[in-house]
């Protein structure tokens, strides 16, 4: 019976990995498309820049997000469904608040420091502003994405993450290819890009803080944080070990080189795809099977384990 189970359960989380692969493959795709745009557009020494300046992008969207919207998964399944939404909406409420405040700091430590801490010239404000804006809006649809896998609601999820994709793409051809924005489009297509798909989530889940305001959910911010911390370090130490390379690059050899070293690194991007997809995937499966204490769940967990460990033995 635990057998046939877990069975069950295994072919259901393929069928919403499959969803996830599907959509990351689309978007690595559009990615892709977008290289020999930079190349035939972008003198070497802009795409070095904009090599740093979307790493810079990176690091500063985990900060604004300090591991709350990995969090949401978790205590989305704390509790019945319709409190655990209640939570991550009182949750995202107070995040954002958060990572507005962290937002203006990280645009105030970036103008000051930068010249400090790379040999290369510091980037106009307006670029530094776009960087900033675009990792807020990126945390926020990142938050409420999170809220469509806490669901279950892989199709959903795709079609925000198609989206915001499509809309990037297709507005980094036009600034560059028709406006001849150079850097500024590009970062401008990934604040536009963002904007609808994380308006979406924004009025979904401020409308539902809003109705059930006042609730005493027994579940404290405090404890969410604590929770939250160890992620936080978790997604710089994947940071460093993925792009912290190029600002250590920057000190010593040309800013042209960056560019060249920035195209070769999204190839290999590939394996981060992988696992992203298979987190995306695991983590609502895990909490909400471990909550509802599902017949066969930990055959379940040890077989998608193995499944796990083989493949990337495979890929390495």
């Amino acid at each position: 019976m635990k057998t046939r189970v877990a069975s069950i359960l295994r072919l259901k989380f393929i069928q919403r990995m499959s969803v996830y692969f599907i959509t990351g493959a689309i978007q690595r795709s559009l990615a892709f498309l977008l290289l020999p745009l930079y190349a035939h557009t972008l003198p070497s020494s802009e795409l070095g820049q904009l090599s740093l300046l979307l790493a810079v992008e990176i690091v500063v969207g985990i900060f604004l997000d300090s591991g709350f919207s990995q969090s949401a998964v978790r205590y989305f399944h704390a509790r019945e469904k319709h409190e655990g939404e209640i939570i991550v909406s009182r949750l995202y409420l107070t995040a954002a608040g958060y990572a507005l405040v962290v937002s203006i700091l990280a645009f105030g430590a970036l103008t000051l420091l930068w010249g400090h801490v790379l040999s290369t010239s510091r980037p106009p404000a307006s670029l530094l502003a776009l960087v900033v804006i675009s990792s807020f809006l990126q945390r926020q649809v990142t938050f409420s994405q999170q809220l469509n896998r806490a669901r279950s609601q892989a199709k959903a999820f795709a079609v925000v993450s198609v989206l915001q994709i499509a809309i990037t793409t297709s507005l980094t051809a036009a600034f560059l290819l028709v406006f001849d924005m150079g850097i500024e489009g590009v970062l401008l297509s990934r604040v536009l890009g963002a904007l609808i798909p994380s308006a979406i989530g924004v009025v979904r889940l401020v409308r539902l803080s809003i109705r059930t305001r006042g609730k005493d959910l027994g579940v404290t911010m405090f404890s969410i944080w604590l929770f939250a911390v160890p992620l936080l370090f978790n997604q710089l130490a994947s940071w460093g070990r993925n792009m912290a390379d190029r600002f250590v690059l920057a000190n010593y050899v040309p800013i042209e080189h960056i560019g060249l070293y920035f195209t070769a690194n999204l190839i290999a991007g590939i394996m981060f795809f992988v696992n992203s997809t298979f987190d995306q995937t695991f983590a609502p499966f895990y909490y909400r099977n471990r909550r509802r204490n599902t017949p066969g769940f930990r055959m379940f967990v040890f077989r998608v384990s193995e499944m796990s460990f083989a493949t990337w033995a495979l890929v390495c």
